[in-house]
């Protein structure tokens, strides 16, 4: 058993990992463009939970906190009465350009190219 190594598939899920990103972000949108904020909300909780990995501790924290913070409006009685507030829609739109931050940050946004005659291709 000493330095036993699993073998490596060939095919890994970093594209359909990717494609999910980009479903939720694009639900992020739909849902801000129609003021939906619990889809919005539901949507940015995903997108939370598929970049844990991606981020430092303080980032995690930070978003969970937020999160946390804007679940007691979306879930509150009235909020489905009144619609969405514009400070609660400014939160919600906070945490996913936090989001999308820690996103570009990783890495994930675009491919790095050494050339920059290569970036595009």
């Amino acid at each position: 058993m000493k330095n036993e190594r699993r073998e490596q598939a060939e095919y890994h899920l970093g594209f359909s990992w990717l494609e999910r990103l980009n479903r939720l972000f694009y639900l992020c949108n739909d849902s801000a463009l129609s003021l939906d904020s619990m889809s919005w909300y539901h949507a940015l909780r995903a997108l939370y939970r598929e970049l844990s990995t991606e981020m430092k501790p303080d980032e995690e924290n930070e978003i969970k906190n937020a999160l946390q913070y804007v679940a007691k409006k979306v879930y509150h009685p009235s909020q489905a009465r009144r619609g969405i507030s514009a400070e609660l829609y400014e939160e919600l739109e906070e945490i996913e350009n936090k989001l999308r931050k820690i996103m570009k940050d990783a890495g994930l946004l675009m491919k790095f190219a050494e050339d920059p005659t290569m970036a595009l291709k």
